[in-house]
């Protein structure tokens, strides 16, 4: 896994969830439900365009791992399962709805962008350009520990295509299961290239309560903390005073001459 030097969150100052990524080093993890594009990590495996023969492998495979867990299960739970999966739509839907609910349940995302200079991602996500934006060291980050995952989002034009696998022997068949995993929840539409997303990904193996979605890091994970363009004056000086506390250094956002980019200037150098 080769990680970006930095990445990078843009925050609403306003929002007191987000001021206490600063106050309180708090990182909230997202469940899917909850995260603001309807076709991210919600995308299951495809029954439909499965051949009579390929659902039939199918059925089998899935029968034979439940005796491989020591279960019971007849020849006529076998047919009826056949009989389910060739009701192609309805099997479709119903299995959607208990992959996503699992993934709603257990999964934590906390996404981040390579970028700090981002003109989009800061009229979107850091109140146009009012709010600020936290940097990290990502070496930093996911030695913490407490991370599952950190990888780039891959972003396609096509739907990906994911062929429903029964992973019969737990070590044997993990990578095609990882690799399954992580095309479904790090692919998203090309619409989203411009946020060069780097997501941090956590499995809760019994599902969190509320609570359990907040991550505390260390002060010594924060890289840097760029103000925004129209930040007042009153919301810098709290973020100046914060970050001073945590010897973090600022920076002020500005327009770049007659050029549609954003530059930044150092404007505190705390003794480290």
């Amino acid at each position: 896994m080769e990680l970006p030097e930095n990445v990078y969150k843009y925050r609403v100052w306003k929002n007191g969830s987000h001021k206490n990524l600063l106050l309180h080093n708090e990182l909230y993890l997202a469940s899917p439900k909850d995260i603001n594009d309807p076709f991210d990590c919600r995308i299951p495996p495809n029954y439909k365009n499965l051949t009579v023969k390929e659902k039939d492998k199918y059925a089998n495979d899935i029968a034979l791992k439940v005796k491989l867990q020591g279960l019971n299960i007849s020849e006529n739970d076998i047919k009826d399962f056949k009989n389910g999966i060739n009701n192609t739509e309805k099997f479709q839907k119903d299995a959607e709805k208990i992959i996503f609910e699992f993934q709603d349940k257990h999964y934590g995302i906390l996404s981040f962008s390579k970028r700090w200079n981002g003109i989009l991602l800061w009229s979107h996500y850091a109140d146009c350009h009012k709010g600020f934006c936290v940097g990290f060291s990502t070496e930093k980050l996911w030695k913490t520990g407490l991370f599952d995952k950190a990888e780039l989002i891959n972003y396609d034009k096509t739907f990906p295509k994911v062929k429903p696998f029964v992973a019969k022997d737990e070590d044997k068949d993990k990578n095609e299961v990882v690799k399954i995993a992580f095309v479904q929840t790090h692919t998203k539409s090309a619409d989203w290239t411009y946020e060069e997303e780097f997501r941090f990904l956590k499995v809760f193996p019994y599902g969190p309560k509320p609570l359990e979605r907040i991550v505390y890091v260390p002060d010594h994970v924060f890289s840097d903390v760029t103000i925004g363009i129209n930040t007042s004056d009153e919301d810098k000086a709290e973020i100046i005073e914060i970050c001073n506390g945590k010897k973090i250094p600022v920076y002020q956002a500005k327009k770049k001459g007659f050029l549609f980019e954003i530059d930044r200037v150092q404007i505190t150098f705390p003794e480290t």
